[in-house]
């Protein structure tokens, strides 16, 4: 059998087509939201961000996970919105959960309880909750789907939902063009905020 060798030349040209690639095989798709409360806008508004996607950080990978946080508190900064995130492992629910977990639920409310002082800090109007509800891998290719909660801080009712439902094929690892990724995930759901009147 003979041996296919790449020439150096050609090594160089499918590296930069790699992120091409990588972009070409991964899409992100939002199912119909539940319509926001009347009334309702995060335009000059404070949001804290509760990202539980690290929850699947073997999965997504540090890179991706980081790229998330830091486009959605740049997209968001672009309508006005203060936005901070907290990640769930650097909460003391989740670093309890980290170091103990036999397959306990993770502890969500415990997470949001734990962080109020915070919130109050930073005069929150709005909290969001972002979690991998669903995850599947099948060969190369990886399947997730992410729940997007909102909620008024000062009521605790939840006044707006959607779910995204995104693939993407690794090639040699999981943490590949985590720019691109991040960007269909991040757009994805402030295209939603939009549709939905929120922004």
């Amino acid at each position: 059998m003979k041996e296919f060798i790449l020439s150096k030349k050609d090594r160089r040209l499918f590296l930069l087509a790699l992120p091409g690639l990588l972009g070409a095989c991964a899409s992100n798709q939002f199912t119909a939201s539940a319509p926001a409360a009347n009334g309702i806008t995060l335009a000059k508004s404070r949001l804290y961000v509760y990202s539980f996607m690290d929850v699947r950080d073997s999965e997504f990978g540090p890179m991706m996970l980081a790229e998330i946080d830091r486009q959605l508190v740049a997209e968001l900064a672009k309508a006005s919105v203060t936005a901070r995130v907290l990640r769930f492992k650097d909460s003391e629910a989740g670093k309890y959960y980290s170091t103990t977990n036999s397959g306990m639920s993770v502890p969500t409310g415990q997470t949001i309880s734990g962080n109020l002082a915070n919130e109050k800090s930073l005069a929150t109007n709005y909290r969001l909750v972002i979690f991998p509800s669903d995850m599947k891998i099948t060969g190369a290719w990886m399947h997730y789907q992410v729940r997007w909660e909102l909620f008024d801080a000062a009521t605790n009712k939840r006044v707006w939902v959607a779910t995204s439902h995104g693939k993407h094929m690794n090639f040699a690892k999981n943490d590949e063009d985590p720019q691109a990724r991040a960007k269909g995930i991040v757009d994805g759901f402030v295209g939603e905020l939009r549709k939905s009147r929120l922004l």
